[in-house]
């Protein structure tokens, strides 16, 4: 026979020890939403921003992950990569709504 067991060997490996309460981070707090008018529009640092997703900003704009994907991909608005994936900052998405609107006006 092939000595049975399976595809499975010994013990599984232990995890790593939790490191002390003094190196964990602070739980995630949630920034309260600001209500959207030009005053309260500045450039906030990455850190502060709120990042929105590829399907975020398609729901947001009422289009396709493509037609997200495309606008990337021209140039026309500004992500972040992260890994794989696509991160906007949430000013962003307003800017790029702000400059398509005076284009149409």
């Amino acid at each position: 026979g092939w000595g049975g067991g399976g595809f499975f060997f010994g013990a599984p490996p232990t995890p790593p020890p939790t490191p002390p309460r003094s190196q964990q981070l602070p739980p995630y707090t949630a920034t309260p939403p600001v209500p959207y008018n030009r005053r309260t529009l500045r450039k906030e640092p990455f850190t502060e921003a709120r990042l929105l997703t590829v399907n975020e900003v398609g729901d947001l704009l009422r289009v396709s992950r493509m037609t997200v994907y495309r606008l990337i991909k021209q140039g026309d608005i500004a992500a972040l990569r992260v890994g794989r994936s696509y991160r906007f900052r949430e000013e962003d998405v307003h800017a790029y709504l702000n400059e398509r609107y005076t284009e149409a006006g």
